[in-house]
């Protein structure tokens, strides 16, 4: 007779910093595709950065989970997020961030560097 282990269990939080609106939805969507669940962000104006909004969203699932979010949010334009993972046994606890650069907010054509 074989008895099942329990699955280990840790838990995070998703801070999406900022980001514009019309990518809320599709934010939602990626999150529910990692977490398996329906989840629900409250989106609140970023008063920092007017036309974009900012939310976050605890979570609980099995240890990795953190990871698998930070690499779905991972490439998105004009995003700012944070993904946290709380230590568990066996795993170290994790923080994954993700600023823009300065040329990638700035619009406009790039110019490439000229040999002086």
């Amino acid at each position: 007779m074989s008895v099942a282990m329990p699955r280990a269990v840790t838990r995070g939080v998703v801070y999406i910093h900022s980001t514009p609106t019309a990518l809320c939805p599709h934010l939602t969507w990626a999150l529910e595709s990692i977490l398996e669940t329906p989840v629900r962000l409250e989106w609140t104006k970023q008063p920092i950065a007017p036309g974009m909004v900012r939310g976050e969203l605890a979570w609980t699932a099995e240890p990795g989970t953190g990871a698998r979010l930070a690499s779905a949010l991972r490439g998105w334009e004009h995003l700012r997020y944070e993904v946290t993972e709380e230590p568990s046994p066996g795993c170290d606890g994790s923080r994954w961030a993700h600023t823009l650069t300065s040329a990638s907010t700035t619009p406009g054509p790039r110019r490439a560097a000229t040999p002086s």
